[in-house]
């Protein structure tokens, strides 16, 4: 098992910590020591990538078995697919055509990035450069261009991006600038503009949380070079990402007491700023941008340990205002949403160790369940 690619959220922020310890998140799961077990119920969900309004990617876990959940019809049916033998852990997971899906993830000694091409019949292994230590995320803007960010193994920890031009026939490594630590994030708005944000570094693989703990680094030429952008003081940002446009990010944020905030920048990353009130009692899972003035944030509401609600956050603006959208009463815990269209999306999430799916049509005022395998 690669032990650093299974510490990914956990490394993310104190906030992330307990909220997988409340919550019980699929990511969470995907800490424990791998055994090949089969499932009785739902996976436990992680992740979700959705091409279209039809065709989307998920992620999760069963027992201790990764598990990977496509569906070509809007989510009616989903199909339990064949991940590789030695894969542990699925980090992320990209689609940038009804065919075309990569995942971030790890063997048992080092990161690989799964691939399909043909709607998820078939997974093949692709091995990333040997200094990578772990593959938090991945972004794909086409299905040849793609970014991977995690940390490397050069025997300090460090910030670490791979990309690739060819669709995974080659992944090459990418100069970041200094004092990053860990990138968790990755977000493409195209071929050559990139946005990934984590944690910076602060003396000896020690991260401060009360000065500029996030690190934010942005690319225009396609990795050829990565510059830094200044971070929203005080903020962890980096649990997720999502940039409709070159100019336009909206990312979900941590501050040092642990409350959490919507982060937007409109202006190519130059500067960020909180769009929403912080609040310890809500969690911000994961964000989907379609177009730049539409976005949706998966949120847990903590009224307790052991009392969580499930909402979705919406905007219509850029930079907000951002309505919140009650899920149904019976599913508590979403961790990941993926818009196809501005109305259309997709949710997923768990309730205690069962993962459920929603889907909205008109932007989250009303969700359907599916049925999982």
């Amino acid at each position: 098992m690669h032990p650093r690619s299974n510490t990914r959220r956990l490394l993310a922020s104190a906030a992330v910590v307990m909220t997988m310890l409340a919550a019980g998140t699929a990511a969470a799961a995907a800490q424990q020591p791998m055994h090949q077990t089969a499932h009785a119920a739902a996976p436990q969900l992680s992740a979700i990538s959705c091409s279209s309004a039809t065709v989307c990617e998920m992620l999760g876990i069963s027992g201790s078995k990764p598990e990977i959940l496509g569906t070509a019809n809007g989510g009616t049916t989903w199909k339990l697919q064949s991940v590789p033998k030695g894969i542990f852990t699925l980090n992320g997971i990209s689609c940038p055509s009804v065919t075309t899906c990569f995942v971030a993830g790890a063997g048992a000694s080092a990161p690989d990035v799964l691939a399909t091409m043909n709607e998820g019949k078939t997974w093949a292994i692709q091995h990333l450069p040997a200094k990578m230590y772990g593959a938090f995320a991945i972004s794909c803007h086409s299905s040849t261009t793609c970014e991977v960010v995690g940390d490397s193994d050069s025997g300090s920890v460090a910030g670490y991006v791979v990309g690739t031009t060819t669709g995974g026939k080659m992944w090459k490594v990418q100069a970041v600038p200094s004092g990053q630590e860990k990138l968790y994030a990755v977000s493409c708005a195209s071929a050559s503009v990139c946005t990934a944000a984590g944690l910076n570094e602060a003396g000896k693989g020690k991260v401060s949380h009360t000065a500029a703990p996030t690190a934010i680094i942005r690319t225009t030429n396609g990795g050829s070079s990565w510059t830094s952008r200044t971070p929203p003081a005080g903020v962890i940002l980096g649990s997720s990402l999502a940039c409709p446009t070159p100019s336009v990010c909206e990312g979900v944020g941590y501050l040092a007491t642990m409350a959490t905030e919507v982060i937007g920048s409109a202006n190519a990353g130059a500067t960020w700023k909180a769009q929403t009130s912080s609040s310890t009692k809500v969690v911000l899972e994961g964000i989907s941008c379609k177009v730049s003035a539409s976005c949706m944030v998966a949120v847990q509401d903590r009224k307790s340990f052991t009392s969580i609600s499930g909402e979705v956050l919406v905007s219509s603006k850029i930079g907000g205002p951002w309505t919140p959208r009650l899920l149904p009463t019976t599913d508590h815990a979403p961790v990941a949403v993926s818009c196809a269209t501005t109305t259309i999306c997709e949710l997923a999430g768990n309730n205690s160790d069962v993962g459920f799916v929603l889907r909205t049509t008109n932007g989250g005022k009303t969700w359907s369940k599916q049925v999982l395998p």
